[in-house]
């Protein structure tokens, strides 16, 4: 009976390391997603942002060009 019960409670175990295995491998595939979207979105605001600083000169002349004619 004390080996049934010890055979029972190792598959318990290893069910439930198992499941919890997988529950960490996929909190961490998720946790890499979200931090690599984070970093996709950071880099595109980053180049935006470069954009309308390399751009702004040009701005500035159009719309003064527009007060002087």
């Amino acid at each position: 009976s004390l080996l049934l019960y010890r055979n029972r409670s190792y598959f318990c175990m290893l069910i439930f390391y198992t499941a919890t295995l997988l529950n960490l491998f996929v909190s961490s595939i998720k946790l890499f997603l979200d931090s690599l979207f984070l970093y996709i979105k950071l880099c595109l605001l980053q180049i935006e942002f470069h954009f309308f600083l390399v751009n702004q000169d040009a701005f500035y002349y159009f719309s003064l060009s527009n007060v002087l004619d």
